[in-house]
């Protein structure tokens, strides 16, 4: 497919233009999907694995360093974001049609901050706006280290601004 002449002079002639305004289409949409799927999957599993790993780090450390009733409440909220993430995991481990994918990780990302905002509320106080501010930065993050259809950004910027 590389050496179609076709897709060689329609992207010759979508590169002569201001590259902001490129919309892919047709069968240049998919080669270039088919090309950083991968890498696009590797960071949004490695991204999940680590959100996992922070969430435990964080309610171990909360255990250790809070008043016992505040660490306690922030638990059963705190609990969903491991299992979420390993799901997403899962389903970006082998490529799946587009709407699966987006589903995914739209619910994903949801949940993920969803849970955020319940360990602040069920702390109660200055925890529930930390939480707040901690929920937007994760959002963010996955926002500008996802290489994701615009769509899907839009959805989950929505969301977190619709949970804050």
């Amino acid at each position: 497919m590389q050496d179609d002449p076709a897709v060689t002079a329609e992207v010759e002639r979508l590169l002569a233009h201001r590259t902001r305004d490129i919309r892919l289409k047709g069968e240049i949409k998919r080669l270039f999907q088919a090309r950083v799927w991968s890498q696009t999957a590797k960071i949004i599993r490695a991204w999940m694995t680590w959100v996992a790993f922070l969430d435990v780090l964080t309610l171990a450390l909360n255990l250790v360093m809070l008043p016992r009733s505040i660490a306690l409440s922030m638990l059963l909220p705190g609990a969903i974001i491991p299992p979420v993430a390993a799901a997403v995991v899962l389903v970006w481990r082998k490529r799946r049609p587009s709407w699966v994918q987006g589903v995914s990780l739209i619910t994903g990302m949801f949940l993920i901050l969803l849970s955020i905002v319940l360990v602040g509320a069920s702390a109660g106080g200055e925890f529930y706006e930390r939480h707040l501010n901690i929920m937007l930065f994760v959002a963010i993050t996955a926002i500008i280290i996802f290489g994701i259809p615009q769509a899907w950004t839009v959805t989950v910027a929505a969301l977190a601004l619709g949970l804050y």
